[in-house]
């Protein structure tokens, strides 16, 4: 009897723990894009520097026409 009853109690907090998991899972990536919707070629935007007055000071990344995109054959493998 005693058996049985930690038996019940053991699946029951394994399935609460499984429910709360799955409920916690849910909510942390609820609000991410589906992988078929991400742009994989979108450029990375432009950081610009400027001083009080507006004036821009220093570009760290350019436009999008100075980012080369590289297939995994180009990338020495030291890179990896």
């Amino acid at each position: 009897m005693l058996k049985t009853t930690r038996l019940r109690a053991a699946l029951l907090a394994l399935l609460i723990l499984a429910v709360a998991g799955l409920i916690a899972g849910r909510a942390l990536f609820a609000d991410l894009p589906a992988p078929s919707l991400a742009n994989l070629n979108a450029s990375r935007p432009s950081t610009l520097i400027t001083d009080r007055n507006g004036r821009l000071l220093y570009e760290s990344i350019g436009d999008a026409s100075k980012n080369v995109p590289l297939s995994f054959d180009q990338i020495p493998a030291a890179c990896w």
